[in-house]
C-alpha cells in the first residue's frame, strides 16, 4: 500500500520488518520469501537506487528459478536488464546531471 502512495520509507520499513519474519519462519528459499525480495527491489528502483534494487531482484530470481517457479522470472530478467542499462547511462552522465537514472552508480 504504501508504494503504491509513493510513501517510499514507510514501505521498505514494512517490507523489512516483512523479509525478517519470512526468513525466521519460512526461510530463505520460499516463493513469499521471493515476492518480498521483489517488492524491496522495486521500492529501490522507484527510488533510483539502482545497486540496492539489482540485489534484491536478483536475490527473487534466484530463488523462483531455483524453485522452477516462472511467474516472474522473464519481469525479473528483463527489469535486471533496465537497471543495467541505467547504471550504464548514468555512469556516462556529466557530474552535473547525475542522478537521473540512478542516485547509487
Amino acid at each position: 500500500v504504501y508504494s503504491y502512495k509513493k510513501n517510499y520509507k514507510k514501505a521498505l520499513e514494512y517490507y523489512s520488518k516483512s523479509l525478517d519474519i519470512k526468513l525466521q519462519t519460512i526461510g530463505s528459499h520460499h516463493p513469499d520469501t521471493a515476492s518480498t525480495y521483489r517488492n524491496i527491489g522495486f521500492v529501490y528502483k522507484d527510488l533510483k537506487e539502482c545497486k540496492k534494487a539489482k540485489e534484491h531482484l536478483q536475490k527473487a530470481l534466484d530463488i523462483w528459478s531455483d524453485l522452477e517457479i516462472d511467474e516472474y522470472i522473464s519481469e525479473l530478467k528483463d527489469t535486471i536488464k533496465a537497471i543495467d542499462k541505467d547504471i550504464k547511462k548514468e555512469r556516462k552522465l556529466h557530474f552535473k546531471k547525475k542522478g537521473r537514472h540512478c542516485k547509487d552508480a
